[in-house]
């Protein structure tokens, strides 16, 4: 398969309210997307969503080396592992090696007619996703959002409460009131921690207010696993997750060897696309880690990623895939949310395409920003 153009977009939204985590503030969603268009008539679309404090691009950097790309460059492949083996040394952008590398997994999936998680397995993966509770200012308005959830979202079986250091116990102690006896918690500190005892004493009130919590992301501030380490031996069996400590292979390797973490979130985009993400995942499964599917604020086109890579990756325990549930509609083949879960499509490919009348509207009535990178 050999490319024979490259195309690249970027889609800005201001979000309605802007959802906070321990260290930082989302008040609008910066995609871009590339579209890989072969001699055959074929095509694939990745999606990218840069978070400069996480990967430390900058957008301008980003659209320069995409608008370098030279499709008469770019390797001829059948298989997304030949086309990764051939780029990803060569884009220095981890968002632009995943819009890539997931770009590459649609357009061979669609020549095959296949949805890209039976390129790796023949069964789609049933495993609960969470929707997330942001940041808010009192307990009250916690318990607000919660409500919220669960009534747009019935079936929900997790919520996710992101924390932040400080207030935690009180604004989950509020979520008592919700009474849903059948959910679960998964709790996402981001950091907020900076000692440990204090980690575990808040964390331990929590788990023991919320009743149910299925593991713990990140308490601790990234890459520091001797406390991460102390954290995870205090809290009695409650699984501690890696999330920001985990951008790489080698950050794998060395967490297993510190003994830090009991499982990793996986992030397509901060790890740069699907094909080292499965890489990781084998890995972390070899030495008895749990797997979550995570993502940075994306649409439609990075949920329907996810959720293939769940099912591609196989043992994962929880999805987290929410951040486009409440974004204006900009695609077609969106993923539903059913009985709390969200499940690949057998659509060829991930299933989803942009929707330029939508998008156009969205400039119209929404004051969406669009632009042609090439």
């Amino acid at each position: 398969m050999r490319i024979q153009q490259v195309k690249s977009f970027k889609l800005g939204l201001k979000l309605n309210e802007p959802m906070a985590i321990a260290f930082h503030v989302f008040r609008f969603a910066e995609i871009f997307f590339i579209e890989l268009h072969s001699e055959d008539g074929f095509y694939g679309i990745g999606e990218g969503s840069p978070f400069t404090p996480l990967t430390g691009e900058l957008e301008s950097d980003i659209r320069a080396e995409v608008q370098a790309l030279n499709p008469e460059a770019l390797p001829e492949f059948s298989d997304p592992d030949e086309f990764w083996a051939a780029i990803h040394s060569k884009i220095r952008s981890v968002s632009l090696r995943s819009a890539l590398d997931l770009a590459a997994h649609d357009l061979v999936a669609r020549s095959r007619g296949l949805p890209v998680c039976k390129l790796y397995r023949p069964n789609v993966l049933h495993v609960p996703n969470s929707v997330t509770i942001f940041l808010k200012e009192t307990p009250e308005a916690t318990l607000a959002e919660g409500r919220r959830i669960l009534e747009l979202y019935p079936g929900l079986q997790v919520i996710k409460i992101k924390l932040k250091g400080e207030g935690d116990v009180e604004r989950c102690k509020k979520l008592r009131e919700l009474r849903a006896p059948r959910l679960s918690f998964s709790l996402d500190a981001n950091q907020g921690y900076l000692n440990g005892d204090r980690a575990i004493r808040a964390l331990t009130e929590i788990c023991s207010d919320l009743g149910k919590v299925m593991l713990i992301e990140e308490p601790c501030p990234r890459g520091d696993l001797e406390l991460t380490s102390y954290v995870r031996k205090g809290m009695r069996g409650v699984p501690i997750f890696a999330d920001e400590s985990c951008l790489a292979l080698d950050e794998l390797r060395q967490i297993i060897a510190a003994q830090a973490f009991d499982g990793i979130n996986i992030k397509l985009q901060k790890l740069g696309g699907m094909t080292p993400a499965l890489e990781i995942a084998a890995l972390a499964q070899k030495h008895g880690m749990g797997l979550m599917v995570g993502q940075m604020l994306e649409g439609p086109l990075g949920s329907a990623t996810g959720a293939h890579f769940a099912s591609a990756a196989g043992g994962v325990v929880l999805t987290d895939l929410d951040m486009d549930l409440e974004l204006p509609q900009f695609c077609l083949g969106q993923l539903p949310m059913l009985g709390g879960i969200r499940l690949p499509t057998d659509r060829p490919g991930f299933g989803v395409d942009l929707d330029r009348s939508m998008i156009e509207q969205l400039r119209l009535t929404h004051d969406a920003t669009w632009e042609e990178w090439r």
